[in-house]
């Protein structure tokens, strides 16, 4: 019923918070349709047009090959070759790069193909099979954003508009959405949550309403994603006899944001069930693991007893929205609601977040956290603050690896 760029770029632009101006909507995946990429520039009142769409922007589809050639799961797994990439040395990664280099280039705010293997997996083991795994996934990081950056300046450039969203598969790259974030010229970055496939409904309904009448202002951000299903205090109860966990565990009813912060500040790792589910790839504390960013050892006794993750993988911190600029560069006051940008960090984040971070390049993608869009989550962060002067937790998912 709905293209499916339009409905990436679309999902980007009114699950956005930027209204009454112009705003370019950058989409990239591994192919939808009939395109790979797309640029509309969505006018004042919420109309748009199309600037270009390519068929041939193969940035997505690239990611997904090399992750396969580095044996992991296509379309699951290019995040673990993102959060691998920093570990590598330029030694490492130059050889790569440059074979990727040889892929295609940006042509003002098109792309254009400087080379079409005829197969992305074998061609790519092939021509990588003397290069180093670590090298391999720095060397396409490094390739992708340095592309979608060239993107995204030459398009701002040539249209004056200072303000962007971006949404698709490559939108999941929050270390290509940090660079991006850097571009001088660009004053307004939004990156939605969970810009893959899985928000295309979310956009087909913004075009939808519209397309029906509805102006860009009488469509509201989606300023939380809790869309999820939730429990009752009685399903809860009945659940724990059922189980009879109170046998097993003590139980205090009405724990209060104090109690979980202690828990937190004297070592525990603590499981958040709180109100509706949220939607898409990031935990945002509705169901979340939490535990005290300060302690490297935390890292390791979530990986090794409770998730199974990878060694390599950073964990994320959800910091208080007031103390974003004491623990990232965050110049431009960009809102990062959802886990989808990468910022670098500040001293002070070095040290009070340290096992939230990127154990290579010490970046962070933090959920920024405002009290009314969650509020006991909220107060769980604000609580450990006031006992530690941390205004930050680690918050990774229930997902097993």
């Amino acid at each position: 019923f709905k293209e499916h760029h339009l409905c990436h770029s679309h999902y980007a632009y009114f699950a956005s918070p930027l209204r009454g101006e112009k705003v370019l909507s950058f989409t990239a995946d591994g192919f939808g349709d009939y395109y790979c990429a797309t640029l509309r520039l969505f006018n004042e009142d919420g109309s748009s047009e199309v600037l270009m769409q390519s068929s041939e922007a193969f940035l997505g589809r690239l990611y997904r090959f090399v992750t396969l050639n580095l044996g992991m799961k296509t379309l699951e797994d290019e995040y673990k070759v993102m959060g691998l990439a920093p570990y590598s040395t330029e030694y490492h990664w130059r050889k790569p790069y440059e074979i990727f280099k040889e892929l295609l280039e940006v042509d003002g705010i098109n792309f254009k193909l400087k080379n079409r293997p005829d197969d992305f997996y074998f061609y790519y083991r092939d021509k990588l099979k003397s290069c180093r795994f670590d090298g391999i996934a720095g060397g396409l990081q490094k390739f992708l954003e340095e592309v979608v950056v060239q993107w995204v300046q030459n398009a701002v450039n040539l249209t004056g508009v200072k303000s962007v969203v971006f949404s698709g598969g490559v939108s999941m790259n929050v270390k290509a959405m940090m660079e991006v974030s850097k571009i001088p010229e660009l004053e307004k970055l939004f990156v939605p949550a969970s810009g893959a496939d899985e928000s295309l409904g979310i956009g087909g309904a913004y075009h939808e309403l519209h397309k029906c009448g509805y102006s860009s202002e009488k469509i509201k951000p989606l300023d939380h994603v809790y869309l999820g299903s939730s429990c009752s205090q009685d399903e809860i109860d009945a659940f724990v006899l059922e189980k009879e966990l109170h046998q097993k565990y003590d139980i205090t009813t009405s724990a209060s944001s104090g109690d979980v912060a202690k828990f937190l500040e004297e070592g525990n790792v603590v499981a958040t069930f709180l109100g509706s589910m949220e939607f898409g790839a990031r935990s945002l504390g509705a169901r979340s693991i939490l535990a005290d960013p300060r302690n490297i050892d935390m890292v390791k006794k979530i990986n090794h007893k409770i998730k199974n993750r990878d060694f390599w993988m950073p964990f994320a911190p959800v910091v208080l929205k007031e103390r974003i600029n004491d623990y990232f560069h965050n110049e431009k006051s960009l809102e990062s609601p959802f886990m989808t940008i990468g910022f670098e960090t500040t001293d002070l984040g070095k040290k009070h977040l340290r096992a939230a971070l990127h154990r290579a390049d010490e970046t962070g993608r933090p959920q920024m956290i405002k009290r009314k869009n969650n509020p006991m989550y909220y107060d769980i962060v604000k609580s450990f603050e006031s006992q530690t002067e941390v205004g930050g937790l680690l918050n990774t998912s229930f997902n097993l690896h």
